[in-house]
Protein backbone atom coordinates (compact mmCIF):
# COMPACT_ATOMS: atom_id res chain seq x y z
CA UNK A 1 0.00 0.00 0.00
CA UNK A 2 1.11 3.56 -0.61
CA UNK A 3 0.02 6.71 1.17
CA UNK A 4 0.76 10.25 0.06
CA UNK A 5 1.77 12.15 3.17
CA UNK A 6 3.66 15.39 3.24
CA UNK A 7 6.94 13.97 4.58
CA UNK A 8 8.55 11.68 7.14
CA UNK A 9 8.76 12.90 10.73
CA UNK A 10 12.04 14.41 11.92
CA UNK A 11 14.57 11.69 12.72
CA UNK A 12 18.22 10.86 13.30
CA UNK A 13 20.31 7.75 12.66
CA UNK A 14 18.20 6.58 9.69
CA UNK A 15 19.50 5.12 6.42
CA UNK A 16 18.83 6.45 2.94
CA UNK A 17 19.78 4.94 -0.42
CA UNK A 18 19.47 5.88 -4.07
CA UNK A 19 17.51 3.23 -6.00
CA UNK A 20 18.38 3.83 -9.67
CA UNK A 21 16.30 0.82 -10.81
CA UNK A 22 13.11 2.54 -9.64
CA UNK A 23 14.35 6.15 -9.94
CA UNK A 24 13.75 7.02 -6.29
CA UNK A 25 15.40 7.21 -2.89
CA UNK A 26 14.48 4.84 -0.06
CA UNK A 27 14.46 5.90 3.60
CA UNK A 28 14.14 3.37 6.42
CA UNK A 29 14.00 3.67 10.20
CA UNK A 30 16.00 5.90 12.52
CA UNK A 31 14.98 7.49 15.81
CA UNK A 32 12.38 10.18 16.41
CA UNK A 33 12.83 13.25 18.62
CA UNK A 34 12.19 11.30 21.85
CA UNK A 35 14.55 8.46 20.86
CA UNK A 36 12.00 5.85 19.78
CA UNK A 37 13.27 3.51 17.05
CA UNK A 38 11.31 3.76 13.80
CA UNK A 39 10.47 0.99 11.32
CA UNK A 40 8.90 2.96 8.50
CA UNK A 41 9.71 2.82 4.77
CA UNK A 42 9.52 5.94 2.59
CA UNK A 43 10.42 6.75 -0.99
CA UNK A 44 11.31 10.13 -2.47
CA UNK A 45 10.62 10.61 -6.19
CA UNK A 46 9.62 13.54 -8.38
CA UNK A 47 9.75 15.94 -5.43
CA UNK A 48 7.35 13.93 -3.24
CA UNK A 49 7.64 11.60 -0.26
CA UNK A 50 5.50 8.43 -0.27
CA UNK A 51 4.91 6.32 2.85
CA UNK A 52 4.90 2.60 2.08
CA UNK A 53 3.40 -0.20 4.15
CA UNK A 54 4.98 -3.43 2.91
CA UNK A 55 3.62 -6.66 4.43
CA UNK A 56 7.10 -7.59 5.67
CA UNK A 57 9.76 -5.18 6.91
CA UNK A 58 12.78 -5.07 9.22
CA UNK A 59 12.11 -4.37 12.89
CA UNK A 60 12.37 -0.73 14.00
CA UNK A 61 16.02 0.32 14.24
CA UNK A 62 18.63 3.05 14.09
CA UNK A 63 22.35 3.21 13.23
CA UNK A 64 21.86 0.69 10.39
CA UNK A 65 23.27 1.05 6.88
CA UNK A 66 21.92 0.54 3.38
CA UNK A 67 23.48 0.28 -0.08
CA UNK A 68 22.10 -0.44 -3.55
CA UNK A 69 23.32 -3.66 -5.18
CA UNK A 70 23.38 -2.82 -8.90
CA UNK A 71 24.01 -6.42 -9.98
CA UNK A 72 20.84 -7.65 -8.22
CA UNK A 73 18.87 -4.38 -8.57
CA UNK A 74 17.91 -4.39 -4.89
CA UNK A 75 18.59 -2.24 -1.87
CA UNK A 76 20.41 -3.99 0.97
CA UNK A 77 20.11 -3.22 4.70
CA UNK A 78 22.40 -4.58 7.41
CA UNK A 79 22.47 -4.38 11.19
CA UNK A 80 21.92 -1.37 13.39
CA UNK A 81 20.39 -1.05 16.85
CA UNK A 82 16.97 -2.36 17.79
CA UNK A 83 14.40 -0.48 19.90
CA UNK A 84 16.24 -1.50 23.10
CA UNK A 85 19.66 -0.40 21.80
CA UNK A 86 20.98 -3.91 21.08
CA UNK A 87 23.16 -4.33 17.98
CA UNK A 88 21.72 -6.42 15.16
CA UNK A 89 23.15 -8.68 12.45
CA UNK A 90 20.08 -9.21 10.31
CA UNK A 91 20.25 -8.68 6.56
CA UNK A 92 17.43 -7.49 4.29
CA UNK A 93 16.80 -6.71 0.62
CA UNK A 94 14.34 -4.18 -0.84
CA UNK A 95 12.96 -4.77 -4.35
CA UNK A 96 10.88 -1.59 -4.56
CA UNK A 97 7.76 -3.28 -3.20
CA UNK A 98 8.71 -5.47 -0.27
CA UNK A 99 11.45 -6.25 2.22
CA UNK A 100 12.86 -9.80 2.29
CA UNK A 101 15.10 -11.09 5.06
CA UNK A 102 18.17 -12.78 3.62
CA UNK A 103 19.60 -15.70 5.59
CA UNK A 104 22.95 -16.75 4.11
CA UNK A 105 25.03 -19.37 5.96
CA UNK A 106 27.39 -16.68 7.31
CA UNK A 107 26.64 -13.11 8.39
CA UNK A 108 28.97 -10.41 9.69
CA UNK A 109 28.81 -10.14 13.50
CA UNK A 110 26.31 -7.77 15.11
CA UNK A 111 27.11 -4.08 14.69
CA UNK A 112 25.80 -0.56 14.44
CA UNK A 113 27.25 2.63 13.02
CA UNK A 114 29.25 0.73 10.40
CA UNK A 115 30.02 1.82 6.86
CA UNK A 116 28.40 0.11 3.87
CA UNK A 117 28.88 0.75 0.15
CA UNK A 118 28.50 -1.09 -3.14
CA UNK A 119 31.73 -1.59 -5.10
CA UNK A 120 30.51 -1.39 -8.72
CA UNK A 121 33.86 -2.47 -10.19
CA UNK A 122 33.87 -5.77 -8.31
CA UNK A 123 30.10 -6.22 -7.83
CA UNK A 124 30.46 -6.49 -4.07
CA UNK A 125 28.78 -4.79 -1.12
CA UNK A 126 31.41 -3.84 1.45
CA UNK A 127 30.98 -3.33 5.21
CA UNK A 128 33.69 -1.81 7.39
CA UNK A 129 33.83 -1.39 11.15
CA UNK A 130 31.06 -0.16 13.38
CA UNK A 131 30.39 -0.82 17.02
CA UNK A 132 29.43 -3.93 18.98
CA UNK A 133 28.63 -3.08 22.58
CA UNK A 134 31.48 -0.88 23.80
CA UNK A 135 33.96 -2.20 21.19
CA UNK A 136 34.72 -0.45 17.92
CA UNK A 137 35.38 -2.75 14.97
CA UNK A 138 37.88 -2.68 12.10
CA UNK A 139 36.80 -5.74 10.14
CA UNK A 140 35.90 -5.82 6.44
CA UNK A 141 33.12 -7.98 5.01
CA UNK A 142 31.99 -8.41 1.41
CA UNK A 143 28.68 -9.64 0.00
CA UNK A 144 28.95 -11.14 -3.50
CA UNK A 145 25.22 -11.66 -4.01
CA UNK A 146 25.12 -15.08 -2.37
CA UNK A 147 27.59 -15.15 0.55
CA UNK A 148 29.30 -12.88 3.07
CA UNK A 149 33.09 -13.26 3.36
CA UNK A 150 35.37 -11.78 6.02
CA UNK A 151 38.17 -10.20 3.95
CA UNK A 152 39.89 -8.37 6.81
CA UNK A 153 43.61 -8.23 5.94
CA UNK A 154 45.79 -9.94 8.54
CA UNK A 155 49.21 -9.02 9.84
CA UNK A 156 51.25 -6.09 10.97
CA UNK A 157 51.79 -3.17 10.56
CA UNK A 158 48.29 -1.79 10.62
CA UNK A 159 46.74 -2.29 7.20
CA UNK A 160 44.23 0.55 7.11
CA UNK A 161 41.76 2.66 9.06
CA UNK A 162 41.56 2.42 12.83
CA UNK A 163 38.52 0.74 14.35
CA UNK A 164 35.64 3.23 14.16
CA UNK A 165 31.92 3.81 14.01
CA UNK A 166 29.72 6.61 12.68
CA UNK A 167 31.74 6.96 9.47
CA UNK A 168 30.56 7.28 5.88
CA UNK A 169 31.47 5.10 2.91
CA UNK A 170 30.75 5.53 -0.79
CA UNK A 171 31.95 4.21 -4.12
CA UNK A 172 34.12 6.55 -6.21
CA UNK A 173 33.59 5.54 -9.87
CA UNK A 174 36.54 7.58 -11.13
CA UNK A 175 39.02 5.98 -8.74
CA UNK A 176 37.14 2.65 -8.94
CA UNK A 177 37.24 2.08 -5.21
CA UNK A 178 35.24 2.41 -2.02
CA UNK A 179 36.27 5.39 0.09
CA UNK A 180 35.75 5.96 3.81
CA UNK A 181 35.51 9.28 5.65
CA UNK A 182 35.36 10.32 9.28
CA UNK A 183 33.86 8.45 12.17
CA UNK A 184 34.74 8.07 15.81
CA UNK A 185 37.80 6.16 16.99
CA UNK A 186 39.07 5.36 20.46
Amino acid sequence: KEFSILNPMARTDAALLLDPARANNVLFGGRNAVGTALGDTWTWAAGQWTYLTPATAPAPRSHHRMAFDRAANVGLLFGGKDALGNELSDFWSWNGTTWTQLTPATLPPTRSGHGMAYDALRNRTVIFGGKAGSSRLSDVWEWDGSAWTDVTPQGSPAWGPDARDGHSMAYDPRAERVVLHGGETA
